[in-house]
């Protein structure tokens, strides 16, 4: 007690009588030292215990408190469980007498175990960790689908040995992988080349071998070449054994077509043409830019041609020969609906044949080819009856 100067003695309470020393269970959050009575305190748990803060009140009783210290329950994190074998099933942290299976992690080989947290302290388990073994797992060697193994079956531990083949279909080779001590696989595993016949090279009708070797492996980068037959056009490549008796043909060959000599004539293709006519390659329904060349009329922009297969373009068309009737059988003959009266005869543009009449007006007659051939430079069979 506390003696007051008008002789009244008030109850005190000491922090220490809170029993709260401990400080690895409790922790006083609040409350002066001493607090008189009806003074208050604020009490909770540490932090690896869980529990509910409780505020108690200095009574009229010296050291005693109303109500009692709140109830610390311990607490178990993961950290304190699991260990570089050892994992758990629990993510979080638990509450003493919270269970908890402990299993082994991967590159590690054991028996899982329910381990408990203790109530007596905080981040306690039982005793009963489980026993992991490191092991070797075979994935870890990197094998590839060339490969297997069918002796070894796992698990595998520190100081195990296996023997690695190629499957077939493959070169036959072999050698054998060993488990270290850090669990890792040393010594190369085999080379294995795929094996490719050549009867397994299926080529299309336009294009040939060219320096095959029957059979030929992947790991050979040159064995087999595909090339273009003539007629066709396109780059030699090598044909690539990928796996067995499959194999990757990048080559593409393409029809080469030509401008004949007469198609020449008309038309204005690629620069390369000439008066002889020109080679070019192209894939089915190729765009190509032709103009009309003298003495031919007509504007075409873009034709689409057709070559499905090596030789002449399919669907040339737009370009009309001029022909020229000389002055005599200008003022003779009517041309479809034009007359042609002038001094220097007249030019017609035309694929078809033209029907030719008499002029009327100073002549008479049929002519005896009135569908006369328009050919450069000049009309034929042009005699009047």
């Amino acid at each position: 007690y506390q003696r007051r100067v008008h002789g009244t003695c008030t109850a005190t309470c000491t922090l220490a009588s809170l029993n709260a020393s401990n400080n690895a269970i409790y922790n006083i959050f609040s409350g002066s030292d001493p607090t008189y009575q009806g003074g208050q305190a604020v009490v909770g748990c540490n932090s690896t215990y869980t529990g509910v803060n409780v505020t108690l009140t200095c009574s009229a009783v010296a050291n005693q408190w109303d109500v009692p210290l709140p109830i610390c329950t311990t607490l178990c994190t993961m950290a304190s469980l699991k260990t570089g074998t050892t994992n758990s099933t629990c993510t979080d942290t638990v509450v003493g007498g919270t269970n908890c299976t402990a299993f082994c992690t991967n590159g590690y080989t054991g028996t899982p175990t329910s381990m408990q947290c203790l109530t007596t302290g905080p981040n306690k388990w039982t005793s009963n960790r489980p026993v992991c073994t490191a092991v070797c797992q075979l994935s870890a060697a990197k094998m590839t689908v060339a490969m297997q193994s069918p002796s070894c079956v796992e698990p595998l531990y520190v100081g195990s040995t296996c023997s690695v083949s190629c499957n077939p279909g493959y070169v036959d080779n072999s050698s054998t992988i060993y488990c270290n001590a850090s669990n890792k696989w040393v010594n190369s595993l085999p080379i294995c080349a795929a094996i490719c016949s050549l009867s397994s090279l299926v080529l299309p009708s336009n294009m040939t071998m060219v320096g095959c070797v029957d059979p030929t492996l992947s790991t050979n980068a040159s064995g087999c070449s595909v090339a273009c037959l003539p007629g066709w056009q396109g780059t030699t490549r090598a044909a690539t054994c990928t796996a067995p008796n499959t194999w990757t043909v990048p080559t593409v060959c393409a029809p080469a077509c030509n401008f004949s000599v007469t198609d020449n004539w008309a038309y204005g293709g690629p620069s390369s043409c000439t008066a002889s006519g020109c080679t070019m390659a192209t894939m089915q329904g190729a765009s190509v830019t032709l103009s009309c060349k003298a003495p031919y009329a007509g504007t075409i922009d873009k034709t689409v041609l057709s070559c499905p297969v090596p030789g002449q373009w399919i669907g040339l068309a737009g370009c009309l020969p001029k022909c020229r009737l000389s002055t005599a059988d200008a003022a003779i003959y009517v041309v479809g609906d034009q007359t042609c009266n002038n001094a220097t005869g007249c030019l017609v543009s035309t694929l078809q044949a033209t029907s030719l009449t008499c002029n009327s007006a100073t002549y008479s007659g049929t002519p005896d080819d009135s569908a006369a051939a328009c050919l450069p430079p000049m009309y034929s069979a042009l005699i009047p009856v």
